[in-house]
């Protein structure tokens, strides 16, 4: 069966000829400009794809027809759906070339198959990005140039009303329990149980690298100036400090990578974690790029103990307020 043209292809068709080619222009070039062909083929596949996701019944009908050559009959009791219902898909899905009659059975054409798994990839996808949306939202601009696969496996840690401290408590048990040797890590807050978990951590004899940004460092001489001395202090420990605020946290450890994302409280919103080598990589490009510019935090002390001897200790504090109530 040929599928008959739409006043939409119809129109397609004639405003094709742009005014360059010599022909007549029949549509608004400005609606089409600078390809007309590819508008119109997007706005066929468009509604093509419409149709395919306008109710699932129709989606599960392509997804046996996938499987094997059935009778209308024979889908009227896969899909639990009127015989009028399924002949009026059939119809429709004829019309577009995605299957073919052959005698009493309906089969699936190539484009057919190719046309569901990508609309089940799609659908795969939304789920995802639903899964993904907190941190997705709350991550910032660093995520701008993150491919979407290397989220395909992570795995994800979200804030919620039931469980408001989920993602404190995973960041905590990533941080202490951590088998590894060594921990880059960078963070926009500073709280005393991410403090004792990388104590913790420490003392299981890790290695840790960490870059704060100067909020951070106040916050810090602040409220724990006594952690500030044991990292200055302690070999190993690694601490520098972004001239820029941060606004998001990331970890390295062995060949995993976590990143979380915080909102503009301070409060952790959600984590992601996974050990697949593309989001590591990725994560690993971006603490080089933060960790390129920053400074040893014994050299920013001593500079500001230069520049202002008597300074009193600045009454700002970055605390992440989550972790504050999580302590409470």
């Amino acid at each position: 069966m040929t599928r008959d043209k739409s006043f939409r292809e119809r129109l397609y068709r004639r405003a094709s000829t742009s005014p360059e080619s010599g022909g007549p222009a029949t549509i608004d070039d400005n609606v089409f400009h600078p390809d007309s062909r590819s508008f119109g083929r997007s706005m066929a596949a468009h509604d093509d794809v419409q149709y395919l996701a306008g109710s699932p019944v129709r989606a599960n009908i392509l997804a046996a027809l996938c499987e094997e050559p059935l009778r209308p009959t024979q889908l009227t009791d896969r899909v639990d759906a009127t015989r009028t219902t399924v002949q009026r898909i059939l119809a429709g899905y004829l019309d577009r070339e995605w299957v073919v009659k052959r005698g009493h059975r309906y089969t699936v054409t190539v484009t057919g198959r190719g046309v569901y798994r990508a609309y089940e990839s799609l659908c795969a996808d939304v789920e995802r990005a639903s899964e993904l949306g907190s941190f997705a939202s709350h991550i910032g601009p660093i995520a701008d140039d993150l491919p979407w696969t290397a989220l395909e496996s992570a795995e994800v840690t979200a804030a919620s009303d039931r469980d408001p401290f989920s993602t404190v408590q995973r960041l905590v048990e990533l941080i202490s329990t951590a088998d590894a040797d060594r921990m880059r890590a960078i963070t926009p807050i500073v709280a005393e149980v991410f403090n004792e978990a990388a104590a913790e951590f420490i003392e299981g004899g890790g290695h840790l690298e960490l870059t704060i940004d100067s909020g951070v460092l106040e916050a810090s001489r602040t409220g724990f100036p006594e952690a500030v001395d044991r990292a200055v202090e302690n070999g190993d420990v690694e601490v520098r400090v972004h001239p820029e605020p941060i606004g998001f946290g990331l970890m390295l450890c062995e060949e995993w990578a976590c990143l979380g994302a915080y909102d503009d409280e301070n409060n952790v919103r959600a984590v992601i974690e996974s050990d697949s080598s593309e989001l590591f990589d990725w994560a690993n490009e971006q603490y080089g790029r933060y960790r390129s510019r920053t400074r040893p935090l014994a050299e920013v002390l001593e500079e500001q103990a230069v520049r202002s001897p008597d300074r009193p200790a600045d009454e700002r504090q970055r605390q992440d307020s989550t972790s504050s109530e999580h302590q409470r």
